[in-house]
């Protein structure tokens, strides 16, 4: 038999191979075909440049141009061409398909493009939302790239898209604008450590004149008008933008049966500005979910209620059934006091759905918890149509909870899982013992 010289099956395999230019028609296609042409044309690297950017011209392979796209910014990766980069930019700009416009924002954030944040902040005011929101997304990734000049703008730009239509946008804009306000926050926290004390307020009020509607920033402020002998001023500003509920003293105890439907917790203070829990940003997001909890004292206990909607009752995750053991992927409601306000010392408090409680003392060292902590308590929950509720008493003149007496600060704070999918927080979205609210006993 003659021997087939590894030249000649090369040169069979191209002659019966597809060409470059049939591979990127079928980018166009989907399944196996599109993801077997990707491949083709990755492996054959800067032999696939040319047809690559000639038919991003092409205006007959409309459908195949934002996985193009894709392919030369890939390309761009491996081979750091400057041409390559040349013509996305030119189409980043002015192309008249938007998705392709998108397309490019999006991977020149993925590949730290550094080159390319000049015009990703020009196309901020692209007509098209899609186009602006991946621009958005973009700079997000190249943060750690953005000169002073690039933030400047990005600063102004954030905050002219917090009223954009488009949902994604919007949400982009603030977690951006919340990012520069923190800048501001730790900059003033510096100065207070350092006893600067007028430029720390002054500071504050920058971040205010930028995001009047900061809860984090508003937040700050008024914790530092309470530390700094203005107590009244802090609380009124806390106060105002629900970060600090007044518990009442009332005198008619609930009966414990999970359902909130005494006049009791009518009179009781009330929250429901739950914020979405994030890992990933610092931005005050509302939840998705509908919470409210209720608080109010008696002479002998200290009385919680929470009232979680869910539009499916039958379907609440409950994977704890002994004390002390509550899974974090479920249905709850927590809680953390904080009687000592301002030390890092409080207490965590864990509810399911099955009235199943998880109490411990947290000495804010590491999730240092003591678990033997275990005061006297009655819980009950309840299963409606729409909701589940639960209601908890605790007695005071228990180790941890002295009774308070009119006019004292405790902080606290609530947080509600849903289904292990989202969690949420009141009253601020993130943040350990220095970032509980307020309750101000009446």
């Amino acid at each position: 038999m003659a021997r087939i010289y590894p030249f000649f099956l090369a040169l069979l395999y191209t002659a019966c191979s597809p060409s470059l230019e049939d591979q990127i028609e079928k980018l166009a296609g989907k399944g196996d075909e599109f993801e077997e042409a990707k491949k083709e044309l990755l492996v054959a690297t800067d032999q696939a440049v040319q047809p690559l950017l000639e038919s991003l011209q092409d205006p007959h392979l409309a459908a195949a141009r934002p996985e193009i796209v894709d392919v030369l910014s890939s390309l761009l990766a491996r081979l750091d061409d400057q041409q390559i980069f040349t013509v996305l930019q030119e189409h980043l700009r002015d192309d008249p398909d938007p998705r392709v416009r998108a397309r490019i924002a999006y991977r020149m954030g993925v590949y730290k493009r550094q080159e390319a944040i000049p015009t990703l902040l020009e196309i901020l005011k692209d007509k098209d939302s899609e186009v602006r929101y991946q621009a958005l997304v973009a700079l997000d990734l190249l943060e750690g790239k953005l000169n002073q000049a690039h933030k400047e703008i990005l600063k102004k730009s954030a905050r002219e898209l917090l009223a954009d239509p488009h949902q994604g946008v919007r949400l982009e804009a603030t977690i951006r604008v919340e990012n520069f306000v923190q800048d501001w926050i730790r900059e003033a926290r510096e100065l207070e450590l350092k006893a600067q004390l007028q430029e720390a307020e002054a500071t504050y009020h920058k971040a205010l004149a930028y995001s009047p509607t900061s809860k984090q920033a508003n937040f700050r402020l008024g914790l530092f008008y309470f530390a700094n002998q203005e107590r009244e001023q802090g609380l009124e500003l806390l106060r105002r933008h629900g970060l600090l509920l007044d518990v009442p003293l009332l005198n008619d105890a609930p009966i414990i049966d999970g359902r909130l439907d005494e006049a009791f917790w009518q009179q009781a203070a009330r929250a429901d500005t739950f914020s979405q829990v994030s890992h990933y940003h610092n931005a005050v997001l509302p939840s998705q979910v509908l919470t409210t909890i209720y608080l109010a004292y008696t002479h002998e206990a200290f009385y919680f209620g929470a009232h979680c909607y869910d539009a499916h009752p039958e379907s609440l995750v409950v994977e704890s059934a002994e004390h002390d053991n509550l899974k974090a992927h479920q249905d709850l409601i927590e809680m953390h006091h904080q009687p000592q306000y301002g030390q890092l010392n409080y207490s965590y408090i864990g509810i399911n759905r099955n009235a199943i409680i998880t109490d411990a003392w947290d000495t804010g060292n590491d999730w240092n918890r003591d678990f033997t902590w275990d005061p006297e308590t009655a819980v009950a929950t309840h299963v409606g149509a729409d909701f589940w509720s639960a209601e908890y008493k605790v007695e005071w003149g228990q180790m941890h909870f002295p009774q308070p007496q009119p006019g004292v600060i405790w902080g606290f704070d609530s947080i509600r899982g849903f289904r292990g999918r989202e969690y949420s927080k009141w009253p601020l979205s993130h943040g350990g013992p220095d970032e509980h609210g307020l309750l101000l006993f009446k």
